[in-house]
């Protein structure tokens, strides 16, 4: 799917008044689509126009042009933050998802990449993250626990706790690996 981010625009410009622009999304170097954005006039536009074209299953191209409202929050200490308001359910969001439609992610029924992990993937990802975190380079991501040593300037309590959750994302990992291909 396709990830249009109010961030990404916002810090990019697009979201000046009356401005037409067009954006590009690429793989590997080869242009996959692109969306014409419009917005409204003034200094912060309550609207964008999103003109692109689109494919259904196994149909012919098609023409869209869809409004998509933006909303301006103040923030505490000064200037605005946009968001956009979800064309279907108006919840307001900061990315808006597109396939047929730019929805929110809850109207087009995407999960994030944890929900579709299993137990097993989250404790491996939970304790490569963690020995990130402490310096551990890609080489030394199987090391066990003991080798981990404590990055300069990190406090021994904060050192402490980072190992035991390491250390028990380890035997959750073991202990599922067990479960699932009978002892390790």
């Amino acid at each position: 799917m396709l990830r249009l981010d109010v961030r990404f625009l916002h810090r990019n410009g697009y979201l000046a008044g009356s401005l037409c622009a067009s954006i590009q999304w690429r793989v590997n170097g080869h242009r996959t689509s692109d969306i014409r954005i419009d917005t409204s006039e003034g200094e912060r536009p309550a609207k964008l126009m999103l003109n692109y074209r689109f494919r259904g299953h196994r149909e012919e191209w098609g023409d869209m042009s869809e409004a998509v409202r933006l909303e301006w929050q103040p923030c505490h200490f000064g200037g605005v933050r946009p968001w956009l308001t979800c064309p279907h359910c108006d919840r307001r969001v900061g990315v808006l998802w597109g396939a047929e439609r730019f929805l929110c992610r809850h109207c087009q029924r995407i999960a994030y990449q944890s929900q579709n992990e299993s137990r097993l993937d989250r404790s491996c990802n939970q304790s490569r993250k963690l020995r990130e975190r402490l310096g551990a380079h890609l080489e030394d991501l199987s090391c066990s626990v003991d080798q981990l040593p404590r990055p300069k300037g990190m406090h021994h309590a904060t050192y402490d706790r980072l190992v035991a959750r390491i250390a028990a994302y380890d035997r959750q990992w073991r202990e599922d690996m067990a479960a699932q291909f009978g002892g390790f």
